[in-house]
Parts: structure tokens; sequence; C-alpha cells
């Protein structure tokens, strides 16, 4: 190997550790702010998740546990039944006052429920992780999907997603939010110190 070709092949191999380095931080900031914003419980980052011993395994960028995102919904609800049963109360009238207790049990019974629920977190969450210069496009999309889809159909994985989330550091091509829609892959993109779901 000559004196030129050893540069070029140090200089290859310190690109392909900024990159990496580069992936692992933008990883970390993803499952952060899934920690911290969307109730997420981290269970693993580049996780390795054998299908069967014929297949190689799969890489999770980051793997959450998770509650179905309805229970926040149901909680307002109860809370506005809540907040609907105290004035009621209050309100003086005879007629008021006799529709209140449903209103304050069934509100009470949907914040507990729901918190209670929230906190199980029993759903597994793949996060791919896209710290991009460009956009992601179909082919991520559908090599996204491909891997989820296989994992879902297979008995001998040593766990399946229920949902898939997908994080870019830029945007998404028009094709690759089709794929994601047809699909359910839900998709964010960062913005300021967050990110927002597309």
């Amino acid at each position: 190997m000559t004196t030129r070709e050893t540069k070029l092949h140090k200089a290859n191999g310190s690109t392909r550790i900024t990159t990496v380095a580069h992936g692992r931080s933008f990883e970390q900031e993803v499952s952060q702010w899934l920690e911290d914003k969307l109730n997420h419980l981290l269970v693993a980052r580049n996780e390795w998740i054998k299908c069967a011993n014929d297949l190689k395994p799969f890489e999770c960028d980051v793997h959450t546990r998770a509650s179905i995102p309805y229970w926040d919904k149901i909680q307002r609800i109860g809370v506005v039944l809540l907040g609907l049963g105290i004035v009621f109360l209050i309100a003086g009238a005879a007629q008021a006052q006799a529709i209140a207790p449903p209103f304050l049990v069934f509100g009470v019974l949907l914040i507990v429920v729901s918190r209670i629920r929230k906190q199980q977190r029993n759903y597994h969450v793949w996060i791919e992780c896209k710290n991009l210069k460009t956009k992601v496009n179909r082919d991520h999309m559908s090599k996204l999907h491909a891997t989820t889809e296989r994992l879902r159909r297979n008995r001998n994985a040593e766990w399946r997603p229920d949902f898939v989330y997908c994080f870019s550091a830029t945007d998404y091509e028009r094709d690759a939010l089709s794929i994601a829609k047809e699909h359910n892959i839900s998709c964010y993109r960062k913005s300021g110190r967050g990110f927002q779901q597309v």
C-alpha cells in the first residue's frame, strides 16, 4: 500500500467513525425526547434482534415501550367530566345537582384508569433514526417497513414491534411519507430543540 493509499484509508476510517458517532448522538437525542415528551420507557439502543438461526439479526436504533396514545385523550375526557360534575354540584339548582354524581364518578374513573394504563407501557416501539444530510426517501421507508413486517410475522423473534416510528434530522420526500401513511409508520422531523410529527 502506498503512502497516498494509507492516508486515504485512514481518512475513510475517520469519516466512518465520525458518521457512527453522529448517528449514536442523534439516537440518544431521540430516545431522551421520547422519554421526556411522550412518556416512553427506553429499553435499548442499537439492539440486535434475532428472528431465527438462519436469518441475520436486525438492528433496531431505539427500542422503547409505550402505552397506547389514546389514553391521553381518555384522561382529558375524564378531566372534562369531572369539571362538569363540580360545576353542576355548585350550581345550586336541584336538577343540576341530581346529575352531578354520574359526571363525578365517571370523570374520576376515567382519570384513574388512564393514568394506570399509561404507566404500564405494554407496547413495543421500533424507532428508526435517520441523521442524514438529505431527506428520507422511499427506499429508506420501504426497507423500514419490510424489516418490521418481517419481525412481526416471525414467531421466533425476541419481540415484535407494535408501533413503528421514524425520526429524521432533516425531512421526508413525499413518496416516503405516502409509504409511511399506508403502513402506519409515525414520522417525526427535527424542529428546534425537539421533534415535530409530520
